[in-house]
């Protein structure tokens, strides 16, 4: 202000006026002019994350394939009506932590009112007197003066709109921001308009979640699910959840010695750094559209939130195709907010002059490579991937390995272009087959029948095993047409060599002595009193960590290795000695039996195990149960493959057609066992009432300290049902609960026998 000004300013204070000014409803619409649908979104999952929600819900409501509301549901701490009153006055601010991803005090009417004429949010809290409930109501239309205000709805009102459409969830406290007479979606006179309009949103909102919120649902901090609701038949969709999209998630560096840290000084010398990265040539983006070259740049993470999810070069670098395998991330603390200034809508950040400087000015301390050092190191990554060179790309596989291998396959050979990806998969076959070569369902079939001499279809073995066969024989699936004979007797020679291996001690053949010579058997059967023989090899020496590793699975390991016995039954039939048959059954000794043999950890409790003798005679020999014993029928062990592939139990309940208790009753019966699908109330005090997120944390911890056997002493600890802190462990997105091969082949086990009484072999 000039001294002029300011000296009327003091000499006329006595004669002036002060003129309110409250703010028009109106002003609300030119509030968040920088948001996107998507990142609208992800500044309310933002307050809800503030909130310690770890799950969010986003509810596409639809009416004749029109988008009509959405919903954005979370189970965090909620709000009382004072607290969300402060929320929905514009520029409110409460006060932020370092860890928290508001800043402005604008996200939620912004956000909101960018893309909605009305909001609505309906809140929970825990009280004594259990959940409390509150709601109100912010649309411009709605105001008797034209001022900006809100309108408080009434208990019973605020009570069913929270509850509406969630009828079958626990109880819990929570938040759900409303979206009504949204301001721009797809009304199009043709239902298939509408409805392509909203697949694109549909994945244009996951695909900006899953970049934005990466870390944290890699973390297993946060899970995010977005399903449809069909207002008029009043039932939702199967919730998706939204998959992590990791911007640097390759597994081999385009360069040796990257990534590497970058260090810097500001002017008041305090430090900075930033992670630089040189991708490999040949890998894939999953989850991010476009061209590889639209992503290099800069990405800024806050408390490991994605800010830029458009990276650029914040005016340090031009963006060019020779550069597409730069990218670098920086990590934005509170000391450096002077410098680098998130934008209002958090989808975007400015760096000021003395960073930008420190920036590019940057070195590592180690090698001395400075910022401009590593662009080039990036650019020379490109071009030599652009020489001729001799690598020979393999056809695309689409699933049937770990993502990661996959993904690094495709980084170390690259992908064949003008095929159809193939597929590996395991499958009972042949038992006279390791694998098959199937062109007209593109796949190479791996034989199930020998899959637990590999330790499991989901075994470092199995894999290796499946990765060779698949490079064997890669090639065969660039042909349209069956394969050659040639190359049909060259895939069964190495069948045939790969059965010998598996099973060296009878001659390559799983459960028959095909080809056995005639004048053995009849020498055999001879000096036979029964028509059953047994023969065992009790040798047993240290035990390696293989043994020990499939030690859990009677087919385990291979006959022939090293500290296990295998027991071979001959049947003869008398009238075709011929085709006299064996069944070959490995026994295994208890943990007792061998010295310094350690059980390995797993969500079992040892009281749960026990012990029975099978057979008669000295031949006997002890028979383990291991883990609950008791039988699944064919939905439970749906559910529990479902939980195996990561789903949470409202994931699985729309899959399977099912409500979320049954899919919990299913997942605690096959995980911890019958104890843990108690639900009787009386002996909780606290049953029904609302979990608070220190309540979450604390059962988790619980659980983690003290393994599954303490479910029911945590059920006792905290008042509630040991079938509700099942569920709560079963459905957290930490997925506390493990389900290692151990479990795994118990749970199956059960499901197939589906007999209380059954046993499962020593060792199983």
């Amino acid at each position: 202000m000039p001294l002029t000004s300011r000296r009327a300013r003091r000499a006329d204070a006595s004669a002036e006026s002060w003129v309110s000014l409250p703010a028009s409803a109106d002003v609300l619409h030119a509030l968040g002019g920088g948001h996107s649908f998507e990142s609208a979104l992800a500044d309310i999952i933002d307050n809800s994350i503030d909130a310690r929600a770890s799950r969010v819900g986003v509810r596409f409501i639809l009416e004749d394939a029109r988008l009509i509301a959405v919903q954005i549901r979370d189970d965090g701490t909620g709000m009382s009506q004072e607290s969300l009153t402060d929320a929905l006055r514009l520029g409110g601010r409460r006060d932020y932590s370092s860890t928290d991803l508001g800043h402005f005090g604008i996200g939620l009417k912004a956000a909101s009112m960018r893309h909605a004429n009305r909001l609505t949010v309906y809140t929970a809290i825990n009280d004594d007197a259990g959940l409390s409930v509150a709601a109100a109501t912010l649309d411009p239309s709605d105001s008797p003066d034209g001022t900006l205000g809100i309108r408080v709805l009434e208990r019973r009102r605020a009570e069913f709109g929270y509850a509406y459409g969630y009828e079958s969830d626990p109880s819990e406290s929570g938040t759900i921001i409303e979206w009504t007479e949204l301001r721009a979606t797809s009304d199009a006179a043709a239902l298939e308009t509408r409805q392509e309009w909203l697949d694109h949103r549909l994945e244009t909102t996951r695909a900006f979640l899953g970049l934005a919120f990466h870390r944290m649902l890699e973390a297993g901090d946060l899970r995010i699910e977005i399903d449809v609701f069909d207002a008029a038949g009043l039932f939702a969709g199967i919730p998706r959840r939204v998959e992590p999209v990791n911007p640097f998630g390759y597994q081999l560096s385009g360069r040796t010695g990257y990534p590497r840290i970058l260090s810097g000084r500001l002017p008041d010398e305090s430090e900075i750094s930033a992670v630089c990265h040189v991708l490999p040539p040949k890998g894939i983006d999953r989850g991010l559209p476009g061209k590889r070259e639209d992503w290099q740049g800069i990405y800024v993470y806050r408390n490991d939130r994605l800010l830029t999810v458009e990276p650029d070069w914040m005016g340090l670098a031009v963006a060019k195709s020779e550069l597409r395998l730069a990218r670098m991330s920086i990590e934005l603390t509170d000391e450096l907010l002077p410098f680098v200034k998130p934008n209002p809508e958090k989808n975007g950040v400015e760096f000021n002059p003395a960073y930008a400087n420190a920036l590019q000015a940057s070195v590592d301390p180690v090698s001395n490579i400075a910022f401009e050092d590593y662009l080039d190191h990036a650019r020379s990554a490109w071009k030599e991937s652009t020489k001729r060179t001799t690598d020979k790309p393999l056809t695309e596989i689409a699933e049937g390995l770990p993502a990661r291998l996959l993904q690094q396959i495709g980084e170390s050979f690259g992908w064949r272009t003008g095929h159809d990806p193939a597929s590996i998969v395991w499958e009972k076959i042949s038992e006279d087959e390791v694998f098959r070569v199937d062109l007209d369902r593109r796949m190479l079939v791996m034989n199930s029948t020998h899959v637990d001499l590999l330790g499991g279809e989901d075994s470092a073995q199995a894999s290796a095993i499946s990765i060779l066969l698949y490079l064997l024989v890669e090639s065969n699936f660039t042909r349209s047409s069956h394969l050659r004979s040639t190359t049909r007797d060259h895939l069964e020679q190495i069948d045939d060599l790969l059965l010998t291996a598996l099973y060296p001690a009878v001659g390559g053949r799983a459960s028959t002595f095909r080809g056995f010579p005639t004048d053995a058997l009849t020498k055999l059967r001879a000096a036979l009193t029964s028509s059953v023989v047994s023969v065992a090899t009790p040798h047993w020496g240290q035990e390696s960590q293989d043994s020990a590793d499939m030690r859990d699975d009677p087919v385990a390991t291979p006959a022939g290795h090293d500290g296990n016995a295998f027991e071979i039954t001959l049947l003869v039939n008398e009238d075709d000695p011929e085709g006299a048959e064996s069944a070959i059954v490995p026994v295994l000794p208890t943990a007792d039996e061998v010295p310094g043999a350690a059980t390995e950890p797993s969500v079992f409790t040892q009281q749960e195990n026990s012990t029975v003798a099978v057979g008669t005679g000295p031949a006997a020999r002890p028979e383990r149960r291991l883990g609950p014993s008791d039988p699944l029928d064919a939905d439970d062990l749906a559910a529990f493959e479902a939980y195996c592939d990561g789903a949470g139990i409202g994931e699985i309940a729309a899959e399977l057609g099912r409500d979320k208790s049954s899919v919990a009753r299913s997942l605690a019966l096959a995980v911890f066992g019958s104890k843990a699908v108690d639900d009787d109330a009386s002996l909780a005090p606290f049953h029904g009432l609302p979990y608070t997120p220190d309540e979450r944390d604390r059962i988790i911890a619980a659980y983690r300290s003290s393994g599954s056997d303490s479910v029911v002493g945590i059920a006792r600890d905290n008042g509630r049902t040991p079938l509700a802190i099942a569920w709560l462990l079963l459905d957290s997105p930490k997925r506390p609960v493990a389900v290692d091969k151990r479990v795994r082949k118990n749970v199956r086990r059960r499901a197939v026998g589906s007999d209380a009484n059954a046993v499962v072999p020593q060792g199983a």
